[in-house]
């Protein structure tokens, strides 16, 4: 079994492996635990994203820019945006609001053409800038209440803000400056080319499916899977309008993955501390264990999880290494 430590993140990678336990008679002993820090084995912070003033006030100008077509705005939003990337957010939308408004600076097609590198890429700036920047406005206004926004259905706001925001943040096409993107599919890449179906578990809206499509190739699948309706139809959408063929959009269960034929690898991102912090057993054991069914004798799971970095974990939440290997027994 191998670990790989990467960055702000831990790649774990196993083989399925059986373990043989003992029973013995319980004796009473009297245990003394030292507690040598404030550090826990896992933790889901508060939301990963707080709206600050300073927030607004990039929000705003980004607004002024689009609404009144002047670059000028634009411009002093993204020189906002670049002071603050190192020192808070990290892993959150001024990365993706920095990239986006770069994007929009660009004096040509040409030049904005280099921006793009896939095309995942060409469909995150599709989706914000399709219809007068529609979307992007939206999040504009859902997150950081520009233009005095009230909502009309507050519950909608919520589900609505939260689709907006975690497209802003996970299909990032600049999220390699905050996340070991390449470094991770390189791993992959090396486990071997009998690798053809992998399960993508909280696809989302497929930042991680693609790359993992390219890795497989024309001939492999990846299975796509999320709990979210709206996040599958999405994805489903980009699949279709790019012609990604090997990629299956696929709407689980909380308690089963929804796939009954057998993968040579697992793939689980920014998920597992979800699933032991926020998952009741009655569904997150089942659901484990219809992934375990899913996948080959001598498939790969692999789980990629945020590391402890001395309260600047991403997105406020991490999971120790050691936790999620003792889980495994």
């Amino acid at each position: 079994m191998k670990l790989h430590t990467i960055c702000l993140r831990t790649l774990l990678i196993f083989s399925w492996l059986l373990a043989l336990v003992i029973s013995a008679p319980l004796v009473a002993h009297t245990l003394s635990v030292p507690i040598p820090g404030k550090q826990s084995i896992l933790r889901v912070g508060a939301l990963p994203d707080p709206v600050t003033q300073k927030g607004q006030a990039i929000a705003k100008l980004i607004m002024e820019g689009l609404d009144k077509k002047d670059n000028a705005y634009l411009q002093k939003a993204r020189v906002e945006l670049g002071s603050l990337l190192k020192k808070e957010n990290i892993g959150g939308n001024y990365s993706a609001l920095y990239w986006i408004t770069g994007f929009m600076l660009q004096a040509d097609e040409s030049e904005k053409s280099s921006y793009i590198d896939n095309a995942l890429d060409q469909s995150y700036i599709d989706f914000f800038i399709a219809d007068d920047f529609a979307n992007l406005k939206e999040y504009l206004q859902r997150k950081y209440q520009v233009n005095n926004f009230q909502p009309t259905d507050p519950e909608q706001h919520i589900v609505r803000t939260q689709f907006l925001e975690d497209m802003v943040i996970f299909n990032n096409p600049a999220r390699s400056t905050w996340d070991s993107v390449t470094e991770v599919m390189d791993v992959i890449a090396t486990l071997g080319a009998d690798i053809k179906k992998v399960i993508d578990v909280g696809a989302g809206f497929g930042f991680y499916s693609y790359r993992l499509a390219e890795i497989v190739g024309n001939d492999g699948t990846i299975y796509a899977v999320d709990t979210s309706e709206p996040y599958i139809a999405q994805l489903k959408e980009m699949t279709a309008t790019y012609s990604l063929g090997n990629i299956e959009p696929i709407v689980s269960a909380e308690d089963d993955i929804n796939i009954s034929e057998e993968t040579d690898l697992v793939f689980i991102s920014s998920l597992y501390h979800v699933l032991y912090s926020w998952s009741q057993h009655e569904k997150r054991d089942p659901f484990l264990k219809s992934l375990k069914k899913a996948l080959r004798t001598n498939g790969y799971l692999v789980i990629l999880d945020n590391n402890f970095n001395f309260g600047n974990e991403l997105h406020n939440s991490y999971i120790e290494k050691d936790f999620i290997v003792a889980q495994l027994y």
